[in-house]
């Protein structure tokens, strides 16, 4: 599983989440993004506003994690996202089911 963003979610952190599971920090390129079907089975994006138009037809499961606000806003957001796990009270544990459910296959 590709992470990407989390810089700008004041309120969100993915290492507490995910524990051990992200092993490695790295800048988001165009390159890494561009061979994340070569190296990864899912993308994670904790900033969709940033990367949604990086992201548009990749093809892999992208799963965008923001604001409904924000969806409004941005209306090319939900042209690159696959799935969208709304930012609220109950993002941890659907991120936990998400990842446990990844882990299974």
């Amino acid at each position: 599983m590709l992470v990407l963003g989390n810089k700008h979610q004041s309120d969100f952190n993915i290492h507490a989440i995910t524990g051990d599971k992200v092993h490695a920090t790295t800048r988001a390129t165009p390159e890494l993004i561009t061979d994340a079907p070569k190296n990864y089975d899912l993308i994670l994006c904790l900033d969709p506003v940033l990367y949604a138009r990086h992201l548009y037809n990749i093809n892999l499961p992208c799963v965008a994690v923001c604001k409904v606000d924000e969806l409004y806003k941005h209306r090319d957001i939900p042209d690159a996202f696959d799935y969208f796990i709304p930012l609220g009270p109950h993002t941890k544990e659907n991120l936990l089911d998400l990842i446990n459910s990844a882990n299974r296959n």
